[in-house]
């Protein structure tokens, strides 16, 4: 019989823990923004924390109401992922509603695109958006990719054993000896590969805070952008450069888990012999030796042509 209880007290622990990244993200920019005096950006970034507020208060008192308990079979677990997707997008679209005052469908299909790591967006005139949304908006797709299961058992170790169940759900098998240690890995993995992003973008033109927004949505293979006509800005500008880079954080973003786990442990000979490697790399490559020639017959710049391929 399934245990309802045990199911929502999973779905609101990760609630609390994926959102906790939203926390730090509002804090950190009401503090810039008060420094700066930044009155607007400012006001809209506090909106995003009373609804934060209201997020933590409902996760608690469920978490306090249901504590005690622990999903014991792969039905709880399976329930506890499909429904901890539909908290968390309710949840941000709350935040979206009375920051940036859109209305539910468009606020719930902006939070679900995110999470899902879809990237359509309803969103206009994003340069007019004030990063603090922004970057907890690219946070949605870059969580979504990583897992909530993951996040919830780095942050929230004390329940890992809880996360059993539910991370076989999501992730399948392990890289380490335990579920947390394995855990632990791909947040650590995760936070250094888009780290990587930043710095290569950041070297190619962008500012900070861009290069964060779209190392995130790059490494996760979303789509979100900090600027409404997204990678063209700095292109059409005459900056080339960006294709290059940000396609090697979305070629390191396609990859599965265990490869990107044996690139970085410097495992060359396991992470060049897997056949999902091979088959990415051999076949960027053959295609783009067709569309080179093609491109420059026509008139296109071949790094744009392969570029708009590998995103695609």
């Amino acid at each position: 019989m399934i245990n309802w209880k045990v199911i929502w007290l999973s779905v609101f622990y990760m609630n609390i823990a994926v959102h906790s990244f939203s926390l730090v993200n509002f804090l950190i920019f009401l503090l810039y923004y008060s420094i700066v005096g930044d009155v607007l950006s400012f006001n809209i970034t506090m909106h995003c924390f009373y609804a934060l507020f209201i997020v933590f208060s409902i996760s608690l008192f469920f978490i306090f109401l249901l504590r005690g308990n622990t999903i014991t079979s792969i039905e709880e677990a399976l329930f506890a992922m499909s429904l901890t997707w539909i908290i968390l997008s309710l949840s941000t679209t709350l935040i979206y509603i009375m920051s940036l005052n859109m209305d539910f469908i468009d606020a719930f299909f902006e939070a679900i695109s995110g999470f899902t790591g879809t990237g359509l967006t309803v969103l206009t005139g994003l340069e007019n958006k004030p990063y603090s949304v922004l970057t907890w908006r690219a946070t949605t797709q870059w969580l979504g990719e990583l897992g909530a299961v993951v996040i919830t058992g780095a942050l929230l170790p004390f329940i890992s054993s809880a996360l059993r169940q539910v991370y076989f759900v999501e992730r399948g098998p392990r890289l380490a000896s335990t579920i947390l240690s394995t855990i632990q890995a791909l947040f650590i993995m995760y936070i250094i590969y888009t780290f990587l992003g930043v710095i290569l973008l950041a070297f190619s033109g962008m500012d900070f805070l861009d290069a964060l927004i779209h190392s995130m949505t790059a490494i996760a293979t979303g789509g979100f952008s900090s600027k409404t006509s997204s990678i063209g800005y700095w292109y059409l500008a005459g900056n080339r450069v960006i294709l290059i880079t940000s396609s090697i954080v979305m070629i390191l973003g396609a990859m599965n888990f265990k490869d990107l786990y044996n690139l970085l442990r410097i495992k060359i000979v396991n992470f060049v012999s897997s056949p999902e490697v091979k088959g990415l790399l051999l076949t960027i490559f053959a295609v783009s030796m067709v569309l080179i020639p093609l491109s420059i017959l026509n008139g296109i710049d071949p790094v744009e042509v392969i570029y708009h391929y590998i995103s695609g």
